[in-house]
């Protein structure tokens, strides 16, 4: 029952808030996608745990660090976010600055 009604309500999101008025998810994977295939895969509890990681990491306020050649995006809760799982669009605009 949870668990069908947090799937609904990331649809209703999918369908109601468009792309665009979205904002940019630091992660490749969307956190509303990420959540939804957590949900569908282990259940609403790890559904939920990983909407509340996704919501305390991907938010403004991140430093963009190099390290070995690679990008990596340090957030503002101190977790570190690999290039291999950036976003593609805020990787290519962080190399453009760089």
């Amino acid at each position: 029952m949870i668990q069908k009604a947090l799937l609904a309500l990331i649809h209703w999101y999918w369908r109601v808030v468009r792309e665009e008025d979205r904002r940019v998810c630091l992660f490749r994977v969307s956190c509303s996608k990420h959540v939804h295939s957590t949900i569908t895969s282990h259940g609403w509890i790890p559904g939920i745990r990983s909407f509340l990681f996704r919501m305390k990491t991907c938010k403004p306020g991140y430093r963009v660090e190099h390290k070995n050649g690679e990008i990596l995006i340090l957030t503002v809760n101190g977790k570190h976010i690999p290039e291999s799982d950036l976003n593609p669009l805020l990787l290519k605009e962080i190399k453009a600055t760089c």
